[in-house]
């Protein structure tokens, strides 16, 4: 209950006069959070216990990285392909014929 009442900022009382599948579903959800978190921050730590293994430049990277995260200006992730390239265009055609041809 304290997992919900921490991710969600309900106070136990209302946790408690919540019907039982909410209250699971809701702790649930809260459970899944916090795993998530922490699967990030064991990520963080690898990122950071690598750091002897690489060079200066690595150490920058992410150094940098951490440091925009605490300043709150990490950037978006970027797409993977672009749409305007007339490669991807290409490509994306060719695939929804291949999957076309399996119908």
């Amino acid at each position: 209950m304290a997992e919900a009442c921490q991710y969600f900022a309900w106070t136990p009382e209302q946790v408690l006069a919540s019907p039982a599948i909410r209250f699971f579903a809701l702790m649930r959800a809260a459970r899944k959070l916090r795993a998530e978190q922490e699967a990030f921050r064991m990520v963080q730590l690898c990122d950071v216990a690598s750091i002897p293994l690489g060079d200066s430049k690595y150490y920058q990277e992410v150094r940098g990285l951490f440091l925009r995260r605490a300043q709150g200006k990490e950037e978006k992730p970027r797409p993977a392909m672009d749409p305007t390239d007339p490669t991807t265009v290409e490509l994306i055609s060719n695939l929804f014929m291949e999957a076309s041809r399996f119908h």
